[in-house]
């Protein structure tokens, strides 16, 4: 039989009573434990063994960061359920903000997980991500999701932010309530600032916010992001089934994407496709949303009437016009698209973009 030593998780605290045991070079959960700090994972593989890990605030303060953090390259995760309870709705920024899993400039892989509960109540903070990679201005790293299920986030089921390739496939998000919020826009999965790769046969379920107006939740979101494919997806019951969106904030571009064989269920807007130039200081650039491929996908609305199947814009809001930046919306390819349930089918307001054969009813 083969030996196995125990020990206690880095960053073990009064809160932090989870112990783990190293078999044939696994650190595998003895139990299911609480922690009110995040547990620190080095490089290597880490089996929840089935339990739960339970994140609880400190005494007399309040849990930051991810429940889970990796602290070097090539973590692997899998097969357990972390959750949180009770936290108290304070903001914070950077890496203190709250995460169920968090890979800070690290690539790795999360499998076979629930991410439970990962919100500090009805908040309006930017932050309680179920599962983050954030690689902003990093050597390209990888991060790899399978068979993970994100259920009652605060802000982002599924986040990838910088130079990730990413391949996620088989995972599900729901949102906080069933989305129906006033108090925060959610988006179900997020490329942004340069993620690329795929998504692909996964299920994202439920983001709807009805606050502010100028803002909207998302099902599947790619912000300044090139070459992400995102295939056969169920994306059901969002505010916006699939953006594509540039701002020229942090990158320049949303170009090159493939959003192919999804099924949009019940959405105002179905797939959306926009570049913007934004006055306060959130254009730096020019932005493009440009040469994305939008096929045969099944945009539809059964139990009310959507606003539009699928929007190409390029636009200018918040004083924009005096940045001196320009939007650019061209070259996009939408073709083999059903679409039904909307008042409009395709509405396009860029300039040479290629339409055709997108049956609407």
């Amino acid at each position: 039989m083969a030996l196995a030593s125990v020990f206690v998780a880095t960053t073990a605290s009064a809160g932090n009573n989870c112990t783990w045991a190293l078999s044939r070079g696994v650190k595998v959960l003895v139990a299911d434990c609480t922690t009110d700090t995040s547990i620190l994972l080095a490089s290597g593989k880490w089996d929840l063994g089935g339990h739960t890990i339970m994140a609880i605030d400190p005494v007399g303060d309040h849990f930051r960061g991810g429940i889970l953090t990796a602290t070097g390259s090539n973590v692997s995760i899998t097969n357990g359920r972390i959750q949180a309870d009770g936290l108290a709705d304070i903001c914070d920024t950077g890496n203190d903000r709250l995460r169920g899993v968090f890979f800070p400039g690290y690539g790795g892989s999360v499998s076979y997980m629930d991410v439970l509960g990962i919100n500090q109540g009805p908040s309006s903070c930017q932050e309680g991500n179920g599962v983050e990679f954030s690689n902003i201005g990093g050597t390209e790293v990888s991060a790899t999701l399978n068979r993970v299920h994100v259920d009652g986030y605060q802000k982002n089921g599924i986040t990838f932010n910088g130079n990730i390739s990413v391949s996620v496939r088989g995972c599900s998000t729901v949102g906080g309530d069933y989305g129906y919020l006033n108090y925060i826009a959610q988006n179900g999965m997020q490329f942004g600032y340069g993620a690329h790769g795929l998504a692909r046969s996964n299920s994202i379920n439920g983001r709807w916010y009805d606050g502010d107006l100028i803002w909207s939740a998302t099902g599947i979101l790619v912000f300044e992001s090139d070459g992400v494919t995102i295939s056969g997806n169920d994306v059901i019951n969002n505010k916006v089934g699939v953006a594509l969106e540039a701002w020229g904030f942090l990158a320049p571009s949303a170009d090159e994407n493939v959003v192919s064989g999804n099924r949009v269920t019940n959405s105002m807007w179905g797939i959306t496709a926009q570049a913007y130039t934004l006055g306060l200081g959130y254009s730096n650039m020019d932005s493009s949303c440009s040469y994305n491929k939008i096929r045969s996908n099944t945009i539809s609305n059964k139990s009310f009437e959507g606003d539009t199947g699928i929007f190409l814009g390029a636009s200018y809001d918040w004083g924009g016009e005096e940045t001196g930046f320009t939007p650019i919306m061209t070259g996009n390819q939408v073709t083999d698209n059903n679409i039904s349930g909307f008042s409009v089918g395709i509405v396009d307001d860029g300039a040479g973009n290629h339409i055709k054969s997108n049956p609407f009813k």
